[in-house]
């Protein structure tokens, strides 16, 4: 691996001349901590100013190919800050900046994916707990639904089913009452996003505890559930849409979410119906 000081500077001049809208790009892992040996990759990571996943594809080994001839000494690792898992993005961030074309869209950016880290932190830590458990029970590798605390999910199935009676009394409400009504519309907004929370929790708890495979972030624990047989894949494809509405509410876009909020009102609270049922026929299956 060469000199980290010619590395950077080589890669930052790369940035600045390429046709690419690169807004910041990152050294992360050995090379950013000066800690490479010769059979050390670099990694690099890259937040790209492009909505389209399709674009951001196309870029990618065009990218790949024109960093690696840069870099020539080793492969090279490169990761799109779009698309990583929040604790991926969190570790790039916390590498080396090298570049930077805009600093306020980096600040944002950077913001954005602080907050999805810290919010996916207690999803990780009981994975762990439970990972733990498996391991000084002797049961690694092996499905533990015994490892199920029933009582827990019952208490947040309850959760649900508040939320719920509350959800179906807001959804008399017109569009046009919920936007001159702002207290209306965050105290419905609260309901749904806790009601959505208690669902993902439960999803959570159940990977967890049965040793089912990790997700990286919570929008994949309604299709996890489904791999596994708990809840439906047609159910899993219509609960991530409300994760993601979750995500929203969550991070406070209020006035993006509203109109989207009024149509699961209308539409969709038989889907958290569906799951609640879904849970307890699990249950009944495989915890005596």
């Amino acid at each position: 691996m060469g000199d980290f000081s010619l590395i950077r500077e080589k890669l930052a001049k790369y940035f600045q001349e390429a046709p690419y809208p690169v807004v910041a790009a990152y050294l992360f892992g050995s090379q950013a901590r000066e800690e490479t040996t010769a059979l050390s990759d670099t990694d690099i990571g890259i937040y790209l100013d492009e909505s389209e996943p399709g674009k951001r594809v196309g870029f990618y080994l065009t990218l790949l190919d024109e960093l690696s001839r840069i870099i020539r000494d080793g492969e090279v690792d490169l990761i799109y800050l779009n698309d990583a898992s929040p604790l991926l993005a969190y570790n790039i961030i916390h590498g080396r900046l090298i570049y930077c074309s805009d600093e306020a869209k980096r600040v944002a950016f950077e913001a954005e994916i602080i907050s999805r880290y810290l919010d996916e932190q207690a999803m990780h830590r009981c994975y762990y707990t439970f990972l733990r458990q498996r391991i000084l029970a002797g049961k690694i590798g092996v499905r533990s639904p015994e490892m199920i605390d029933k009582d827990a999910v019952y208490e947040r199935l309850a959760h649900i089913s508040r939320m719920l009676q509350l959800l179906k009394e807001r959804r008399r409400a017109s569009l046009e009452e919920f936007q001159s009504n702002p207290l209306l519309a965050d105290a419905t907004m609260y309901e749904l996003q806790t009601c959505i929370e208690a669902m993902t929790d439960i999803g959570n708890h159940i990977i967890a505890a049965c040793g089912f495979r990790k997700p990286q972030e919570r929008s994949e624990i309604m299709a996890i559930l489904a791999e596994e047989g708990v809840i439906s894949q047609d159910l899993s494809k219509r609960l991530a849409e409300a994760v993601r509405l979750r995500n929203i509410l969550v991070h406070g876009y209020l006035k993006v979410a509203i109109n989207v909020v009024h149509r699961v009102l209308r539409e969709n609270l038989g889907d958290v119906e569906e799951f609640a049922r879904a849970i307890v026929e699990y249950l009944e299956r495989v915890c005596e």
